[in-house]
C-alpha cells in the first residue's frame, strides 16, 4: 500500500466500459490516485471526455482504445495492446438485454454473455500471466451485480452471465493469489447509469457510480497481505443525512460518536485508531483497562475528539445493559467487534462453555447491543450505522470448529436480516468477514502468521461505508489473505 494520498501512483490500469457510468467513475477516481490509464469502449467521443477529465485530475498517461468486447478478436487485440505494462485490470463493461426464460432473443443473449462473461474471462486469461511478472504483481477487479448472487426473475440470461462471473472470479482468486495476482469482485445493486435508465427503481435513490469507484479503491488501501475478495453494495431505501454532514474526505467521521467493542487489541484497536484519524469521538470497551488506556492514548494522538474508556465484561448481561445506558443518548456508530474462540468441535470441547462465552460474546451480545441501540439511532435525525465484524467462518463451514461456525453463521443471518429491516429507518448495516487476521486469537493457529491479514486492513474495510454517498451501503465485505496460508 503506497501512501493514502496516491494509492495507484505509477500503476497502469485498463478500465473497460469507461465511456459512462461506473467505468468512467473508476477511471476518474484512479486518476486522482495517480494511475496511468488505458480506457476502452466502443464510444471514442465519450472516451475522449473521460480522458480529458482524468488528465485534469492528475493522470499522467492516458491511452484511448476503441474496442468492441462482444467481438473476441477485438478483445484479443485489446489484451495484446496493454500486456506490456498492466498492473490493474477492471472488467467493468457490461450490457443488459431482455432475458427472461419466456421473452427475449437468444441471439441477444449470446452478445450479452460475450460482453458480461466471456470478455472478462478472455482478458484475465491473456493478462494474468503478464501481471504475475510485474514487480508488484497485479489486481483484477470484476464489476459484477447482485444478480450474480441472487437470481432475478425476468433476467435469467443476465443472471446466468453474472453467476458465471461469480464462479470465475472465485476460482481465479484461488488460482492466481500465489502468483501475485489478486481478484476482487464488486456486486452492486441498482446504480444510476444508462443501463438502469428504464427500470422502475427511482433514480434519485440509486447507488452513484462514484460509490462503486470507492469500492474499487479498497484493495489498494489495504496491505499486500489482504484482499477484499467480495464487496456487495446495495441501495439505501431511506436516503439518510449521515454521510452528507461529514467533515469532508479528510475527516470522514468528524464529531461522530462510535462505540467499539473489543478495543484492547487487534481489529478493535485498529478500527479505533482509524476512526480517530478521521475525527471520531470514541467509546472503547474491553476487559483489560490498561490496554484500553493505551488505545485511548494513541487515538487521542491521532486526532480523536473525546475518548471514553469503558471496562466491560461482555459475558455479563447487566454490564452490557449498563453500557447501553451510557452511550444511547448520542451514539452514531456501533462496531460489534468483540469475539472469542474456544474448542468447539462435534467431538471436543464443553457445550456449557460454548454457551456461556463464545455463543454469548460472538452472537448474543451483538444482537443485544443492536436491539438496544438501533432504536436510539433511529430517533436521531441523522440516523446511524452498525458495523459487524464477523468471519469467513460465518460463510464457509470448517472442520473442528463447529461451535464457532454456529455463532458466526448465526451472526451472518442476524446481520442480513437487520440490514433489510433497518434500511427503512435510516440505519445502515455493514458486515465484514475476515479470514485469518494476525491477532491474539490466532497466535496459536497452525498457519503462517506472517501471511495473515493485518488488523489495519479490516479497519480500512470498516471505513468504506463512510467514503460512499448516502445512496449506497456496502452490506458485505469479505477479506481473505492474499496468499495461501498452508
Amino acid at each position: 500500500m503506497v501512501g493514502q494520498d496516491k494509492l495507484l501512483a505509477g500503476k497502469w490500469a485498463l478500465v473497460t466500459g469507461a465511456s459512462y457510468g461506473i467505468g468512467r467513475a473508476i477511471s476518474l477516481t484512479f486518476a486522482e490516485h495517480g494511475a496511468n490509464l488505458w480506457i476502452a469502449s466502443r464510444h471514442q467521443e465519450h472516451l475522449r471526455e473521460t480522458a480529458e477529465d482524468a488528465k485534469a485530475l492528475g493522470a499522467e498517461h492516458i491511452v484511448i482504445i476503441e474496442a468492441d468486447l462482444s467481438n473476441k478478436d477485438s478483445v484479443d487485440e485489446l489484451a495484446q495492446i496493454v500486456s506490456s505494462k498492466i498492473d490493474v485490470l477492471v472488467n467493468n463493461a457490461g450490457i443488459l438485454t431482455k432475458s427472461s426464460a419466456l421473452e427475449g432473443n437468444p441471439k441477444d443473449w449470446d452478445k450479452m454473455l460475450q460482453v458480461d462473461l466471456e470478455a472478462p474471462m478472455r482478458l484475465t486469461h491473456h493478462l494474468a500471466p503478464a501481471m504475475s511478472q510485474r514487480e508488484g504483481g497485479g489486481h483484477i477487479i470484476n464489476i459484477s451485480s447482485v444478480a450474480g448472487l441472487e437470481p432475478m426473475a425476468g433476467f435469467a440470461a443476465y443472471s446466468a452471465a453474472k453467476f458465471g462471473l461469480t464462479g470465475f472470479s472465485k476460482s481465479t482468486f484461488e488460482e492466481l493469489r500465489d502468483k501475485k495476482v489478486l481478484v476482487t469482485t464488486i456486486f452492486p445493486g441498482y446504480v444510476a447509469t444508462e443501463m438502469t435508465r428504464d427500470t422502475t427503481v427511482p433514480r434519485d435513490k440509486m447507488i452513484r457510480p462514484e460509490d462503486i469507484a470507492q469500492a474499487a479503491l479498497l484493495p489498494f488501501r489495504m496491505s499486500a497481505l489482504a484482499c477484499p475478495t467480495d464487496i456487495v453494495v446495495l441501495t439505501r431505501a431511506y436516503i439518510h443525512q449521515f454521510a452528507r454532514t461529514m467533515g469532508g474526505q479528510d475527516k470522514l467521521l468528524y464529531g461522530r460518536w462510535a462505540l467499539i467493542t473489543g478495543a484492547t487489541g487487534g481489529i478493535g484497536r485498529a478500527i479505533s485508531l482509524a476512526f480517530a484519524e478521521h475525527g471520531a469521538n470514541l467509546w472503547i470497551t474491553g476487559r483489560n483497562e490498561e490496554k484500553l488506556k493505551d488505545t485511548a492514548k494513541d487515538a487521542k494522538a491521532l486526532g480523536a475528539g473525546e475518548v471514553v474508556v469503558l471496562k466491560v465484561d461482555m459475558t455479563n448481561n447487566k454490564a452490557v445493559d449498563e453500557l447501553v445506558e451510557h452511550v444511547a443518548n448520542k451514539i452514531d456508530i456501533l462496531v460489534n467487534n468483540a469475539g472469542l474462540a474456544v474448542e468447539s468441535s462435534a467431538m471436543k470441547g464443553d457445550p456449557d462453555e460454548w454457551e456461556a462465552t463464545m455463543m454469548k460474546v460472538n452472537l448474543l451480545v451483538p444482537m443485544r447491543l443492536t436491539r438496544r441501540l438501533a432504536p436510539a439511532m433511529i430517533e436521531r435525525e441523522k440516523g446511524g450505522y452498525i458495523i459487524n465484524i464477523s468471519s469467513v467462518a460465518g460463510l464457509d463451514a470448517m472442520p473442528g470448529i463447529g461451535g464457532y461456525n454456529a455463532a458466526k453463521f448465526g451472526f451472518t443471518g442476524w446481520a442480513k436480516s437487520t440490514q433489510q429491516e433497518l434500511k427503512e429507518h435510516n440505519v445502515g448495516v455493514t458486515t465484514i468477514y475476515p479470514g485469518y487476521v494476525a491477532t491474539e486469537m490466532t497466535k496459536d493457529a497452525p498457519v503462517d502468521q506472517d501471511k495473515m491479514i493485518r488488523p489495519e486492513d479490516i479497519a480500512q474495510a470498516a471505513l468504506l461505508p463512510f467514503r460512499m454517498s448516502p445512496f449506497a451501503c456496502p452490506t458485505d465485505i469479505v477479506v481473505r489473505p492474499a496468499q495461501k496460508l498452508s
